[in-house]
């Protein structure tokens, strides 16, 4: 009888089992998205303010996270809509970035671009979600068998590695460095990486009303961070993914600062982003595991996996955009890459917010 197990076939980075090719960068817009648009603690709010600098002028906020540093931090006041009847429960609108400020726009929000609005959103719904994110992705591989693969395309590092959490010295760089990096390994290879951030460069202060207790991102005394860290088969630790990044700011951003979240070589996020982000950090101590602990109750969070999983295999049907993993609006086609005809897009912004990234593999031949 003939071996049919995958895991004895040629590697191969593009290799491909029906369906069981899992792209770490599609998952991530994905389980951002799903995550995101649904967060309980964040359901159906309203931007009130923005305040950076100057003091709030609809509430007055005395903690101290906010009352010391002004030259780093961000207020955002949010304004929670009362509970909708119980029938509007059975299809609730997803809570997104084009729907999260009062139509007509408040005059104290008028000033604010696009842009901004994004950098609000995600350091809103990002505010203490790196465990979560873990435990979500956990479901979502276990949804899978132990032999599904997993495709990792990064740009290519920066900086030399020891392949350990170090980096190491540039002049040991190679003359004409690779532009991009991409290898698939199992999905069941990943590590866990758990380690203490102190002191984030810029603070986040959230306010949600009615409510007393702010959300602080930033807050006196160490953030246990939880990211996830890959490599090629039978390797230490390569690439690091990092969903919940944005929560530190725009140094959280993504490739040339336009990606929504973090996939990057390691030797890059400890040497280079993790200094922009934040203070100290013990990246050179970090835990590594093999399962991220989660609370047998978040069954929400297995819903949120299922969604994720189910989207992610109807993609050739229903697309989702390649930049944020919205699906198509209602009756509209989405914008697709004219050169691969791939990836799908929600508007141009999206399509030259993830041209940096997705110009390095835009390729038809290269997946599905």
């Amino acid at each position: 009888m003939p071996d049919t197990d995958p895991r004895n076939e040629p590697w191969s980075p593009w290799t491909t089992y029906p369906d069981r090719v899992i792209d770490l960068h599609e998952l991530g817009v994905l389980i951002n998205y799903e995550r995101a648009s649904t967060d309980h603690r964040f359901r159906h709010i309203k931007l009130r303010e923005v305040a950076t600098i100057s003091d709030f002028t609809t509430i007055k906020c005395s903690a101290i996270e906010w009352t010391t540093s002004p030259n780093h931090r961000l207020g955002l006041v949010y304004d929670k809509r009362p509970a909708q009847p119980a029938g509007d429960n059975e299809n609730p609108e997803p809570d997104l970035i084009t729907n999260m400020v009062n139509d007509p726009i408040p005059p104290l929000l008028r000033h604010l671009t696009t842009r901004d609005l994004e950098t609000f959103y995600w350091r809103t719904r990002h505010h203490d979600a790196s465990q979560v994110t873990a435990v979500i992705l956990q479901h979502f591989f276990d949804l899978f068998p132990p032999y599904t693969r997993v495709r990792i395309r990064t740009m290519a590092p920066v900086i030399p590695s020891t392949r350990q959490l170090q980096p190491v010295s540039p002049r040991d760089a190679p003359i004409n460095p690779p532009k991009h990096i991409y290898y698939s390994t199992l999905v069941s290879d990943r590590k866990v990486i758990e380690f203490q951030i102190t002191n984030p460069k810029q603070r986040t202060v959230i306010a949600v009303l009615p409510g007393s207790k702010p959300f602080i991102t930033g807050g006196y005394g160490p953030i246990k961070h939880t990211i996830l860290g890959f490599g090629p088969p039978a390797s230490p630790i390569e690439t690091v993914y990092d969903l919940t990044s944005m929560q530190f700011g725009e140094e959280g951003k993504g490739n040339k600062r336009k990606g929504l979240f973090v996939l990057e070589p390691i030797q890059d996020y400890v040497g280079i982003r993790l200094p922009k982000m934040v203070e100290s950090h013990t990246m050179s101590e970090a835990k590594l595991l093999d399962r991220v602990e989660f609370d047998v109750n978040d069954i929400h969070l297995i819903d949120v996996a299922r969604r994720v999983k189910t989207r992610w295999q109807r993609r050739k049907e229903i697309p989702f955009c390649a930049y944020c993993g919205a699906p198509p609006e209602h009756g509209k086609d989405m914008a697709k890459c004219s050169a691969c005809k791939l990836d799908h897009y929600c508007n141009e912004e999206h399509q030259r917010n993830a041209w940096p990234f997705h110009k390095l593999f835009c390729d038809p031949t290269n997946r599905y």
